[in-house]
């Protein structure tokens, strides 16, 4: 029997704008266990001087030059990622007015979507325990972490005290510390424990999620 399905067509690429330099350092970490769930090609991100507590419109053309290159350099889509803080906003509805800022000066038909970080990246970073117990001279994850973290929990956490809570001997570090628990942490660990990451997942094209988010 022929088992052939035919000719796989060209694989989608993905753009990534980030709004800070953990993300910027890090994020990519997770690039080849994401592609090996099935993710689409998630290229190296770059950064936009986005400040969180900005008008949309001043947001949208912040991001919209970054956006712009990766759409000339052949991105089928490109992400924004930004996080929420104490915005009030809903989450989606916040996204929707952006990416749709970002549309109008790109131009029509460009795909562009955005994901709210809730409320941060850190919130990522803390939703795999694992990867923080894989760093012992680092870290240390107490009982009390776990229970405010799992099961599903970690975007409503202050997720910056907790890693500060965790971290051995000096201050967590936005920087390396988010590079050391990235290179540990599995994307469906922090997926099981973070909404807003499933969220990435799913415009990634992740393919566990690609009809919802909300459960883990």
């Amino acid at each position: 029997m022929d088992s052939r399905v035919g000719p796989v067509g060209p694989p989608v690429k993905i753009g990534v704008v980030v709004d800070g330099v953990s993300e910027f350092a890090s994020l990519a970490g997770l690039y080849s266990d994401l592609e090996a769930l099935g993710c689409h090609q998630i290229l190296k991100p770059t950064k936009a001087d986005i400040q969180p507590y900005a008008p949309i419109a001043v947001i949208a053309k912040q991001c919209s030059p970054k956006v712009a290159q990766f759409l000339a350099r052949g991105a089928n889509t490109v992400l924004v990622l930004l996080d929420r803080e104490q915005r009030n906003e809903c989450p989606g509805e916040f996204a929707q007015q952006i990416a749709g800022a970002i549309i109008t000066r790109v131009g029509a038909g460009a795909q562009v979507e955005v994901v709210v970080k809730d409320r941060a990246y850190e919130n990522w970073a803390i939703a795999d325990l694992d990867a923080l117990r894989a760093l012992p001279g680092r870290f240390t994850v107490s009982k009390a972490t776990a229970n405010a973290v799992e099961k599903n929990k970690a975007d409503h956490v202050d997720a910056l005290v907790l890693l500060k809570r965790c971290a051995i001997d000096k201050s967590y570090d936005k920087v390396a510390d988010s590079k050391a628990i990235m290179a540990q942490a599995k994307a469906h660990r922090i997926a099981s424990h973070s909404r807003s990451f499933r969220k990435f997942m799913r415009a990634v094209g992740c393919p566990v999620y690609s009809a919802q988010s909300r459960l883990p």
